[in-house]
């Protein structure tokens, strides 16, 4: 079976196999991951509905989004935008606190993964003041939020605040920089008119108070962007069994 026998049989670990066929043509692959890759084992509890953490960071780059950018995520729920723009910042690699299924392999060799794992920390960076800002209106999930942030020394990076969104304003902040959000839609809100109308009250406060700043945001549907009133671009792709859309441009 692949195994010394010294190995008893609870000792054993699990390896999944997969095996694709097409037209007569077989491919057998090992999963090495367990866990999916987007799951960064940092967060705990999540609120209603997280972007996925690689969708998250998808749409950081999307903005242009650098270490030297302010963030804002008015909206951050259970913070994937802000804990993915702190990696960025502090240079984490994503898979830094997770583990992985190859690490239970008669193979693996822990010293060396541990070495690596040892030479990647050293090139983290501690960023002198708060750049990542986290706003929402939910006490439950700020408190999960601000637990994790302290559990893996994020907390000198990120403030994390109960303010609604439409309190905030540009002026804030010491200048402008990329402002994220994955707004309720759906079920979480209600009937189709009221997504509309709440992204047009969206759309609105962001022309009015945040100019110059580069925006990123979940859209359920395409003609919701109508009003965002500024050059943007959508991007397709697949969330939580639903097609939604990622926009992206300069308000």
């Amino acid at each position: 079976d692949g195994f010394p026998s010294a190995h008893s049989a609870e000792e054993r670990p699990l390896i999944t196999l997969y095996v694709r066929a097409e037209n007569d043509r077989f491919e057998i692959s090992i999963d090495s991951s367990g866990d999916l890759l987007f799951k960064r084992g940092i967060k705990e509890a999540a609120g209603r509905a997280p972007i996925r953490e690689n969708l998250a960071y998808a749409l950081l780059s999307r903005t242009g989004f650098s270490p030297d950018d302010i963030l804002v995520d008015p909206m951050c729920g259970s913070g994937t935008f802000c804990v993915e723009a702190a990696m960025i910042k502090k240079r984490i690699p994503p898979g830094h606190f997770r583990r992985f299924a190859f690490e239970s392999w008669p193979c693996f060799r822990p010293a060396q993964f541990a070495h690596m794992k040892k030479k990647a920390a050293e090139r983290f960076v501690d960023p002198s003041e708060q750049s990542v800002f986290a706003f929402d209106m939910n006490e439950t999930v700020l408190g999960a939020f601000e637990n994790t942030i302290g559990l893996y020394g994020m907390d000198e990076l990120i403030r994390i605040e109960k303010k609604d969104f439409f309190d905030l304003q540009a002026s804030d902040f010491h200048h402008p920089g990329v402002i994220v959000l994955n707004p309720p839609y759906g079920k979480r809100i209600g009937d189709r008119d009221r997504t509309r109308m709440f992204y047009r009250e969206i759309f609105e406060k962001l022309s009015a108070d945040f100019t110059g700043w580069r925006l990123g945001i979940v859209i359920p549907e395409r003609s919701l962007a109508e009003p965002a009133g500024f050059k943007y671009r959508i991007s397709p792709f697949f969330h939580g069994g639903l097609d939604v859309f990622a926009l992206t441009g300069t308000i």
